[in-house]
């Protein structure tokens, strides 16, 4: 029994998602731009109805320019509509309101809202407390409540540096690996090679 304990714990290490990871760090082989951009992580719960309800960011840099992704798990309309907006609250009272969306109009259920953010503002020096979100046909407050805050994302797609080729092999293999311990067969493989 331990033994298989342990072989699924191998197997969720692997999938497992260290804090503040990026999904993306790269630059354009083709324009020479710089590209970065966290996973999304949640930020805030609305623990009014359900704990269900929640918010994820994800924080982007393309070059000098930084942006915030914002995702609720329940349906608040379309993405990219003229009166969308996200608001944060601060401990201080402090209010910022982002009311650009630059997404597409996406009309799909829970799609994601975007605002460019300036990276050394308000989200990057003061604490967030709530969140409003809106799209075009609703909003939801949030608490501010994850692992991860938004200034924290700021400070990583500003300073992660660039992998070094052997590091860019690594991950290759990590990815492949993963990928096929998350079959039936690598599982299999998985268990039988700790029995």
């Amino acid at each position: 029994m331990k033994k298989i304990i342990l072989a699924l714990t191998l197997v969720a290490s692997t999938l497992g998602i260290n804090a503040q990871h990026l999904e993306t760090n790269e630059i354009d082989e083709f324009e020479g731009y710089l590209r970065r951009s966290t996973q999304a992580y949640q930020i805030g719960e609305d623990w009014t109805y359900s704990s269900d309800i929640y918010i994820t960011a994800k924080v982007s840099r393309i070059n000098d320019a930084y942006f915030i992704t914002l995702k609720s798990s329940i349906d608040l309309g379309c993405a990219g509509a003229d009166d969308n907006y996200i608001i944060f609250k601060f401990t201080d009272g402090t209010i910022l309101k982002l009311t650009d969306d630059i997404y597409d109009i996406n009309c799909a259920a829970r799609a994601s809202s975007c605002f460019r953010i300036n990276p050394n503002g308000l989200l990057r020096t003061k604490t967030i407390t709530d969140i409003k979100f809106a799209q075009s046909e609703s909003y939801s407050t949030f608490k501010a409540e994850g692992k991860n805050t938004v200034s924290q994302l700021i400070e990583r797609v500003e300073t992660a540096t660039l992998p070094t080729e052997a590091e860019l092999k690594k991950g290759r293999r990590r990815a492949r690996l993963t990928m096929f311990l998350a079959t039936p067969l690598g599982i299999l493989l998985a268990l039988l090679f700790l029995i």
